[in-house]
């Protein structure tokens, strides 16, 4: 089940606290690795101290959206009389629409790769496989391991968490719509062949509520400093500590098995008073 998160795209578990289980979780810092946009931002600048004159007359550029008519006029006059620079800068070789293209692809893998790491298996959790691979500098290391081949003939039902996040201050946003609507996308396609569903759950209280007690007892932990650590909670009845997006995960989990076995009513307690 699915927990979407501030600081990662989300973190599944398909378990309970009673039983042994698989996590999969994939940061924001990973996708974005993934995806290529790092990359991407390190060749833009390269491109961009490559051609200093061109870069001042486009950082100069007035903006059109402008409170009065003369603003506006010379605003426009400056693009016109700098639009052969403007768009040499952009069109030639096609460097950004190729840079774009080549992101637009690794970021359709990168999705691709989440949904598998879900739904069909990953090279990424793989314990059985030891293929080796020779790098840039001629020393050999282990290639991260995939799910085995029958993790991909399984019927899956993905409980997604409902809940949409504003942006953490300082912190890059997680693309947690993109990668719902890709794993729905993922999904439909492959009921084809074998049942595989996405479903929303409402994520009310599941960040809040010990799944060992089913208590609303949690806490965050402080460190040394007294100040709250975000992803730490403790049970104060039970006296559990948890990963809150692991927590989450499981809690959603339980109320998608209790909502498919009555009528979809959720657990008393994670009912909305």
């Amino acid at each position: 089940m699915i927990q979407a998160g501030l600081r990662d795209v989300f973190v599944a578990a398909d378990g309970n606290h009673l039983e042994r289980h698989r996590i999969r979780t994939i940061t924001t810092a990973e996708y974005y690795q993934l995806a290529g946009f790092k990359k991407a931002t390190i060749t833009r600048g390269k491109i961009g101290r490559g051609d200093t004159e061109e870069r001042a007359i486009i950082s100069a550029t007035p903006s059109l959206k402008a409170s009065s008519l003369d603003l506006f006029n010379a605003a426009a006059i400056y693009i016109f009389n700098n639009f052969v620079n403007i768009t040499l800068y952009y069109d030639r070789d096609l460097k950004f629409n190729k840079l774009k293209f080549r992101n637009y692809i690794k970021k359709q893998q990168t999705l691709s790769e989440i949904s598998k790491r879900l739904i069909t298996g990953s090279r990424k959790y793989d314990p059985t496989r030891h293929m080796v691979i020779e790098d840039s500098n001629k020393k050999w290391k282990q290639l991260s391991p995939g799910d085995g081949p029958k993790e991909s003939n399984k019927p899956v039902v993905l409980a997604f968490g409902a809940a949409m996040f504003g942006n953490l201050k300082g912190n890059v946003p997680a693309p947690t719509k993109v990668v719902k609507d890709s794993l729905i996308k993922f999904a439909r396609e492959r009921n084809r062949k074998v049942p595989n569903y996405v479903v929303m759950v409402d994520e009310y209280l599941t960040s809040q509520i010990c799944p060992r007690c089913q208590t609303r007892t949690t806490s965050n932990e402080k460190n040394s400093s007294g100040l709250k650590i975000h992803p730490v909670l403790k049970c104060s009845t039970c006296d559990t500590r948890w990963n809150r997006d692991h927590m989450a995960s499981m809690n959603i989990r339980s109320v998608f098995l209790y909502m498919a076995q009555d009528n979809y009513n959720r657990p008393e307690a994670f009912r909305r008073t």
